[in-house]
């Protein structure tokens, strides 16, 4: 249990507006004596009563209970009356914490009925009130902290515990988690992983009310480059578009880099494509192509002929286009850029979107004459913060721990080190499918190309049969591909892998396989690959 040892909440007081509280809060979590649990602001409400709540909740071993009434400014007593800052108070601190008591008291034993409840001793506290001399009314002996107790807080609280709470045989490791489920640590609405996917596949499916909005506000463009980081809603936004220019009696083409993404697309019953496949469509309908042979069967000398060719097919072809979108636009090539242009109605629309910081070639990107307007889109929308900010630090190429944001202090990101690389995302997938989560919901994501993978050319990873990215069926598997081939695309649980395969562009990868990631993401890697990046070093060390 020691888990549940020190000060809650861990980082923060709970939302108050008395500075006594925070006071106190700050002493507490500097000099609770070992061993002890202190809960800050807990409130209550059994069955057919009114709310109560505590201030401060002690737990201390091998004793019990002690409710700390917090009341701050100067506090004095005048002709037998409580005065705060020289007001009368309605009830003295020891009738709230008494009332606070029985309201406890009842709500525990209603909820943990088999649990046996330790003594509750009541104590005050008045951070911002030093006194010589404690009050004399006989029920706040011994029982009452001032200002001038919070340097020496640990101490004063062991004296406190002596005076109110005699030793006793209760077993704190059956009480102590009823009263932090009381003060409630965490609410998840989906219990299981699974329910966690899910919740994340629907929000995902809804459309976001702000990017509806930046559509209503840049709509009316002709041409508009459309730039946001992982996550941002570039996709989301581009289905919006497409939509509207559909609804308005313009049929858009929408092209992209990946065939996956695209895949995506014609499931929306949009007309989408990469821009190579096109390309090589246009080559081989119009006879450019000469006797280069079966398209699934070209070099990669051919494919990086395949613009030029295209440029040339397109003379001899009124095949254009009014509307036109392309999406992870930061990759095309020069060559596919011109084709794009080519492919344009003189006065039809064209809307790019991308974003630099997920560039893997430096030689590419958006040019610039397609860049004379542009919109930012400035929120991350599909991962969970810590998340975001940890792989935001890739994306930066600063990893040094010492410059890194916060860490993750949950779940988003865990890194598993292994001897054994395939076993343990076997056993990782084993995890995730136990808890309720479904297949098309997870993704393993190589750093490597797709000429060095091996889990992303595998068809099984352990006992799971998996799929590639751009297959027909990829919605109803685990998905196993490659991080460029993924590029795009998301699902609630991401695993990373084969970090070692990865290191040229070593960030981008890691920054571009993270932000796939809905829910959470496992790094799965071996010590030596832990070991070279400073990130994962200190998020082993969390």
């Amino acid at each position: 249990m020691d888990s549940l040892i020190g000060v809650f909440p861990r980082e923060a007081p709970r939302e108050t507006s008395s500075n006594a509280e925070v006071r106190l809060w700050e002493a507490l979590r500097e000099q609770l004596p070992d061993g002890w649990t202190a809960w800050h602001s807990t409130r209550v409400r059994p069955q057919f009563s009114l709310d109560g709540e505590i201030d401060f909740l002690l737990a201390v071993p091998g004793r019990g209970v002690i409710l700390i009434e917090v009341k701050g400014g100067r506090i004095e007593v005048r002709d037998g009356r409580w005065f705060q800052n020289g007001h009368l108070l309605s009830k003295s601190p020891r009738d709230q914490g008494h009332a606070a008591i029985k309201k406890l008291t009842k709500q525990f034993r209603e909820r943990f009925p088999s649990v046996s409840q330790p003594y509750i001793a009541l104590a005050s506290a008045f951070p911002e009130t030093a006194f010589d001399a404690p009050p004399s009314n006989g029920d706040t002996q011994d029982a009452v902290l001032g200002k001038q107790d919070m340097t020496d807080l640990r101490g004063c609280l062991l004296a406190l515990a002596d005076s109110l709470l005699k030793p006793n045989e209760t077993d704190i490791d059956a009480w102590r988690p009823a009263f932090h489920a009381i003060w409630g640590a965490e609410w998840t609405p989906d219990a299981t992983l699974g329910g966690a996917a899910t919740l994340a596949l629907r929000r995902l499916a809804t459309r976001d009310e702000s990017q509806v909005n930046v559509l209503d506000a840049i709509g009316r463009n002709r041409r508009m480059c459309v730039l946001g980081g992982a996550g941002s809603g570039k996709s989301l936004l581009a289905t919006e578009v497409a939509r509207k220019w559909r609804t308005a009696g313009t049929e858009p083409i929408i092209l992209c880099f990946t065939r996956a993404l695209a895949l995506r697309f014609r499931a929306h019953g949009f007309l989408a494509s990469t821009v190579r496949e096109l390309e090589a469509q246009i080559v081989s309908e119009t006879g450019v192509a000469g006797d280069l042979g079966p398209v699934d069967q070209w070099s990669s000398d051919i494919w990086g002929r395949v613009p030029s060719l295209c440029l040339e097919a397109l003379q001899r072809t009124a095949m254009r286009f009014d509307a036109m979108i392309v999406d992870e636009a930061q990759d095309l090539e020069d060559g596919d850029w011109d084709v794009v242009r080519a492919l344009q109605e003189p006065r039809g629309r064209l809307w790019v979107f991308g974003d630099a910081a997920q560039a893997f070639w430096s030689s590419r990107g958006i040019p610039d004459d397609l860049q004379d307007v542009t919109f930012e889109l400035p929120e991350n929308h599909r991962n969970p913060g810590p998340l975001g900010a940890f792989a935001r630090r890739y994306r930066a190429g600063t990893t040094d721990a010492e410059k890194a944001p916060k860490l993750p202090s949950g779940d988003e990101v865990r890194l598993v080190v292994t001897t054994s690389v395939e076993s343990s995302v076997a056993h990782e997938l084993q995890r995730l499918m136990d808890d309720g989560v479904e297949p098309g919901a997870i993704a393993v994501i190589s750093l490597a190309g797709q000429s060095r993978t091996r889990i992303g050319a595998a068809s099984r990873v352990g006992d799971f049969e998996v799929a590639r990215a751009d297959d027909d069926d990829a919605d109803d598997f685990i998905v196993a591909d490659t991080f460029l081939r993924f590029k795009g695309l998301e699902r609630p649980y991401i695993l990373v892998t084969e970090l070692a395969l990865g290191q040229e562009s070593y960030g981008v990868r890691m920054h571009i396989a993270l932000t796939r990631a809905l829910v959470a993401a496992i790094v799965v890697c071996t010590e030596s690959e832990a070991q070279a990046d400073p990130m994962l070093v200190a998020l082993r060390g969390r």
